[in-house]
């Protein structure tokens, strides 16, 4: 969800926020409770709620329908206008923390880049590499919260046996599931 967006949220001190403000100020909208963001007041309040991720990232926790997942993401405007702002010593950070937080093209992280790298002083190939590397932790860390939160629904009573490292003997999983197929355990 962009900012610009209205979120029915539940809290009457925090009605008629906008994704821009919950990006802004997240601490004040962590854990708030609202209404499904496209279902609306009419689908019942109490629906879905702001949640922040490891990596600071907001989204919403919608239980509409099952379930469905909000990111709140800048556009290309709020992270331009913000690095305009940024002191020099902090742009290359900033950058950092614009780009994971945005929805943005690749073109837009290139003209983000040239900005701060003009701000900071910092080379752009440095501030290329610094970017590519926050997202591809970024990316891994969405996938390690992923499994943790798959693994946390499972229903199989099925044991999960995992498999050694490829360098690391077999005899101990294999004695396991032999224990597990004769129900020696």
């Amino acid at each position: 969800m962009l900012p610009g967006i209205g979120l029915p949220f539940d809290d009457e001190d925090l009605a008629g926020a906008t994704v821009d403000e919950v990006l802004a100020n997240p601490d004040r909208f962590e854990d708030a409770t609202l209404a499904d963001p496209l279902e609306g007041v009419e689908y019942g309040r109490g629906k879905a709620k702001i949640m922040r991720r490891a990596d600071g990232g907001l989204w919403i926790n919608s239980f509409a329908h099952g379930r469905t997942v909000y990111e709140l993401k800048y556009n290309f405007s709020a992270p331009k206008a913000q690095l305009d702002e940024a002191p020099a010593d902090k742009a290359a950070d900033w950058l950092i923390c614009l780009v994971l937080a945005g929805d943005l093209d690749e073109d837009e992280i290139d003209v983000l880049r040239i900005l701060a790298s003009k701000k900071a002083g910092v080379g752009r190939r440095v501030l290329s590499a610094r970017v590519k590397r926050a997202l591809q932790e970024q990316a891994t860390q969405r996938r390690h919260e992923e499994r943790k939160r798959h693994l946390a629904n499972r229903r199989d009573p099925r044991p999960q046996v995992p498999a050694p490292p490829s360098d690391a003997p077999w005899t101990p999983q294999m004695t396991l599931l032999n224990c597990i197929s004769l129900n020696l355990t």
